[in-house]
């Protein structure tokens, strides 16, 4: 599954309520911490280390951002709650 195909889904008494699907390309960033911005779902810092993003974001006064790291091309893709 290429990191580009990762699909967000939202799931109620309804079943599949939502699919959003997601484009940050973090196959560019492998083994990095990003922090991608909650209203335009794009990826605005890297970091080799959570504080570093985590000093960057606080020296930028960054609020409305969420934080990951992308994975590496060798390791497993994990979805849903098993």
């Amino acid at each position: 599954m290429a990191l580009t195909d990762l699909v967000r889904r939202w799931s109620g008494p309804a079943g599949i309520m939502g699919v959003m699907p997601h484009s940050w390309h973090l196959e560019r960033y492998p083994g990095k911490h990003v922090a991608i911005d909650m209203r335009t779902d794009e990826v605005v810092l890297v970091a080799d280390t959570p504080q570093e993003l985590h000093e960057q974001i606080q020296t930028l006064g960054l609020s409305n951002v969420a934080t990951m790291r992308a994975p590496s091309e060798d390791e497993p893709l994990f979805v849903g709650a098993g």
